[in-house]
């Protein structure tokens, strides 16, 4: 058995298989009944229109991006409908109890088992990166970092070509594994094993090459990159002191308390009982064992490791452009770099041990209270997908001209605007099409849009549509069916409610915002 020295106690590093299956009980309650959310409506939707078998299985369109995700994650979109989500809740399920053992088992190198798995845990339910646990199209970014993660303790045992095969496995799951690479590599040579962090670094160098150069010549159609057409030193720049400023604000300044609070109030009384049961049946599980967490020295190198991680992801974030650091909404999967520099600080860093108690016990109600939040808003997606079924205005409507969907555009965590719905074209689209409507062409329609003359136009995203005399809009949140004169649609857009998705968005302030802008144009239309 492998025992480890810590001021004074031997201790084992061996993962208790009691206690592993305590927690994957606990990962398949939280996990259970979380839905679907965005993307996965639009991608179902898609796929019950696709008639070739093996277009269900190969990489189509952007998933040429992340071809092993085909077949790990988005098969699960041809089997399943909204009305049939079990498939869904059992592949997450496992992809989320593989994810805990494995993270478990690279932490293991580094602290005894118990904390490991503590560690673990933490990592893949931290409740600011909530999205890459119960958004399942998005999952795959998390379960390709827990991989990687994996890759690097098989590289210290010595199974270097298990090592290598799972880092191609991985890199090519998603096409944010390049932070994870080269930190874990960094981590081999700051150990003096730079020979073997050539089999975690060299399978993600190949990816880069097929993501960059390769994928154009390997299929015709056109696939969407996330790389500008030329790089901006400049304009890197910008994005690089954006992305710094959003870290630190999602993983320890006003967003993330913001996030730890109202999910924490997002628990009913069965939520709070099930914590109660799950903190005493853990401490009775570990009472006699000699570790406490307080005991635990840090790892020098692995801390500097994963500061390596944390700065590659915002250099990688600040090349692509597109996603500041956030806490709340589906793009708070960026945050999952921090994330996993986060959980083993608050396990490892030398602290007053009920301090650090205190700090877990607050961030289990806040992981408690996020599953409750996802679980509600699922509930919530399928009565409004049930409604759009059978509104008898929907079923008649016979007119050539699209459909504009109002309400429903967000979940509410608090006044924040959380998980995304019918805020975009392609899962409003598809929802109705999965609806059975299918002739109806469904749109969007929120205060990012304008009316200029006879245009409505998108601010965000810069598309135009021309519109009649009048404009036809479904209240989801009404399940009614009314028509607008388009004369009076810039005052009916603004009478919609706002959706804020940061704090910042609340205080408008100018000279905020005006150095927001400055660093990021395109968010223009949230101000």
């Amino acid at each position: 058995m492998n025992k480890m020295r810590i001021e004074g106690a031997s201790v084992s590093q061996e993962i208790d298989k009691k206690v592993f299956c305590f927690f994957s009980i606990i990962v398949i309650i939280l996990v259970y009944g979380t839905g679907i959310v965005s993307d996965d409506i639009a991608e179902i939707a898609i796929r019950q229109g696709m008639h070739n078998f093996w277009w269900h299985l190969m990489p189509r369109g952007n998933f040429a991006n992340i071809p092993v995700a085909s077949l790990t994650h988005m098969w699960v979109f041809s089997l399943i409908d909204i009305d049939n989500l079990l498939l869904v809740y059992i592949v997450k399920a496992v992809h989320a109890i593989l994810s805990l053992y494995m993270v478990a088992k690279f932490f293991s190198l580094f602290i005894d088992g118990h904390s490991a798995l503590l560690t673990s845990f933490l990592f893949l339910f931290f409740p600011i990166r909530d999205s890459m646990t119960y958004w399942y199209m998005g999952s795959h970014m998390a379960f390709s970092m827990c991989c990687y993660l994996f890759a690097y303790y098989l590289v210290h045992k010595g199974y270097l070509k298990r090592a290598a095969t799972v880092a191609f496995f991985a890199s090519f799951t998603s096409y944010g594994s390049p932070p994870t690479a080269f930190a874990l590599f960094i981590l081999c040579v700051l150990k003096k094993n730079f020979k073997k962090g050539l089999f975690l670094l060299v399978p993600n160098v190949v990816y880069c090459t097929y993501y960059i150069y390769l994928k154009d010549f390997l299929f015709t159609f056109p696939i969407y990159s996330k790389l500008p057409p030329e790089i901006n030193l400049l304009s890197i720049t910008k994005q690089f002191l954006l992305q710094i400023v959003t870290f630190f604000d999602a993983v320890a300044g006003p967003s993330f308390m913001f996030k730890v609070y109202y999910s924490i109030i997002e628990n009913n009384v069965w939520s709070i009982i099930a914590i109660i049961i799950f903190v005493s049946l853990y401490l009775k599980m570990v009472a006699n064992k000699k570790i406490y967490p307080y005991q635990i020295k840090i790892d020098k190198s692995l801390l500097a490791a994963f500061v390596v991680l944390v700065i590659g992801s915002l250099v990688m974030f600040s090349v692509t452009g597109r996603y500041p650091q956030l806490a709340f909404n589906l793009g708070n999967r960026t945050v999952i770099f921090g994330a996993l520099l986060l959980s083993y600080l608050i396990v490892a860093v030398p602290i007053n041990k009920y301090l650090r108690q205190g700090i877990l016990l607050l961030i289990l109600f806040s992981i408690v209270g996020v599953s409750v939040h996802w679980k509600i808003w699922n509930n919530h997606q399928i009565e409004v997908f049930h409604n759009i079924r059978t509104n008898e205005d929907l079923q008649n409507y016979d007119k050539q001209e699209p459909v504009f969907v109002i309400g429903n555009q967000y979940s509410k965590m608090g006044p924040f605007s959380h998980i995304e719905f019918l805020s975009e074209n392609w899962v409003a689209k598809g929802l109705f099409q999965l609806a059975g409507n299918n002739e109806i062409e469904a749109l969007a329609l929120n205060k990012r849009f304008i009316v200029k003359e006879n245009l409505l136009v998108d601010q965000k995203r810069q598309n135009i549509l021309t519109i009649g005399p009048a404009v036809n809009i479904y209240d989801s949140e009404a399940d009614k069916l009314i028509t607008v004169s388009s004369d009076m649609l810039n005052e009916y857009i603004e009478n919609l409610p706002d959706e804020k998705r940061h704090w910042v968005q609340m205080i408008n302030n100018e000279k905020i915002n005006n150095a927001i802008l400055k660093l990021m144009p395109r968010l223009k239309y949230a101000f």
